[in-house]
C-alpha cells in the first residue's frame, strides 16, 4: 500500500495515523503523528543573516574547525564512523518500546521528543518505499520532516535570542563551573568574576552551535539515504536556503560520499548565508575529511576556500 494521492485532504490525524501505521509497519505512528503539526507558530528555519544576526555577533566565541586535524587517521576515523552508524541500524531494528510522556513535565519536552519520532518514521517510510512511492509523494513527505525540525530549530533560535535568557543561562554555567571544579589552586584562577563569566559566556554559544550543528546533522541522518538524492536535491533546491543546502550537502556527503566542494560554494553565493552558517556548512566539511581520503592537491583547494 501507498500514500493516498489526496494525502493533503486527509484532514483528521487519526486518519493519517492509521494510514501511515500501515505503511511503515510501526505501532508508534498514531501516537507520534500528531507532532506533525508541532512548532507550527514558527517558520521554518532558514539560517540566514537576519535571522542570525545576534548570533554572527558572538560567532568569534566559536571553536573553530581545523583541517589539517584527524587528516592523517581518517581510516581510524572512518571505522569509528562505521561502527556508530552499525550501532543506529541496530538500535533501528529493535522492537519499539511504548514510550510515556509522563517523563516529560513541560509541553516543549513533549513536542520535542514527538516531532524527532515522527521525522524519523516518515525517514523510514521514504527509505524502505523509495521504489513504491511516486516522486510527488516523497518529496511531499521529505520537505513536512525537514519543515518539523526547522521549525523546532527555529523555536531554538528564538529562545536564545532573549537577552535576559543568555545573561541568565550564562550565569547558571559560572555557577556550576565554581560547584564542578574540586581543586583549589584552579578555582583560584577563575575567581575573577569577568574570567569566569568569559569563561560561561563561551561555553554557552558553543553549546548553542552545537545544537544548530546537531538539529541539521539529525535532518541528515533521519532523511537521508543514496536512493533519495534526486528527491533531496528537488526538495532542497525548491527551499533554496542556506539550511537546506546544507542539509542537501550533509547527505550527499554522508550517503553519497560525495564532497562536491566547488558546487557547494558556487551555490552558496546565491544565498543569504549568515556567518554562523558557513561556520556549521565548514564544520561539517572538515568532518567528511576526517573520516575519508583526500590528496594533497585537493586539500590545498579545501583550504583556499
Amino acid at each position: 500500500m501507498i500514500l493516498d494521492e489526496n494525502w493533503s485532504l486527509v484532514t483528521s490525524q487519526d486518519k493519517k495515523a492509521n494510514f501511515l501505521s500501515q505503511i511503515a509497519g510501526t505501532s508508534s505512528v498514531a501516537s507520534s503523528l500528531s507532532a506533525k503539526h508541532l512548532f507550527e507558530e514558527y517558520e521554518p528555519s532558514t539560517l540566514c543573516k537576519k535571522e542570525l544576526d545576534f548570533f554572527d555577533d558572538e560567532i568569534d566565541e566559536i571553536i573553530d574547525a581545523s583541517l589539517t586535524l584527524g587528516l592523517k587517521d581518517y581510516d581510524k576515523n572512518r571505522k569509528l564512523e562505521l561502527e556508530e552508524k552499525d550501532a543506529e541500524e541496530k538500535q533501528k531494528s529493535l522492537p519499539e518500546e511504548v514510550e510515556d510522556d509522563s517523563d516529560f513535565d513541560d509541553e516543549l519536552g513533549k513536542e520535542l521528543r514527538k516531532s524527532i519520532k515522527t521525522v524519523e518514521v516518515i525517514g523510514r517510510i521514504i527509505k524502505n518505499r523509495a521504489d513504491s512511492l511516486k516522486k510527488r509523494q516523497i518529496e511531499k513527505l521529505f520537505e513536512e520532516g525537514m519543515s518539523i525540525h526547522l521549525r523546532l530549530l527555529s523555536s531554538l533560535i528564538q529562545l536564545i535570542k532573549k537577552k535576559e535568557l543568555q545573561e541568565e543561562l550564562i550565569e547558571i554555567i559560572a555557577n556550576r563551573i565554581l560547584i564542578t571544579i574540586n581543586n583549589k589552586s584552579q578555582k583560584r584562577l577563575i575567581q575573577d568574576s569577568d574570567k569566569l563569566k568569559k569563561i560561561a559566556k563561551h561555553i554557552f554559544w558553543n553549546i548553542n552551535f552545537s545544537f544548530i550543528y546537531s538539529i541539521n546533522s539529525k535532518i541528515v541522518h533521519s532523511l537521508g539515504s543514496s536512493k533519495l538524492s534526486n528527491n533531496v536535491k528537488s526538495v532542497c533546491d525548491k527551499v533554496n536556503t542556506p539550511a537546506s543546502l546544507l542539509i542537501k550537502h550533509g547527505i550527499f556527503m554522508r550517503y553519497d560520499k560525495n564532497l562536491q566542494i566547488e558546487r557547494i560554494f558556487k551555490e552558496k553565493e546565491d544565498l543569504d548565508f549568515s556567518v554562523t552558517a558557513e561556520k556549521v556548512l565548514t564544520h561539517k566539511i572538515v568532518n567528511h575529511c576526517q573520516t575519508h581520503s583526500f590528496g594533497d592537491s585537493a586539500l590545498k583547494k579545501l583550504k583556499g576556500k
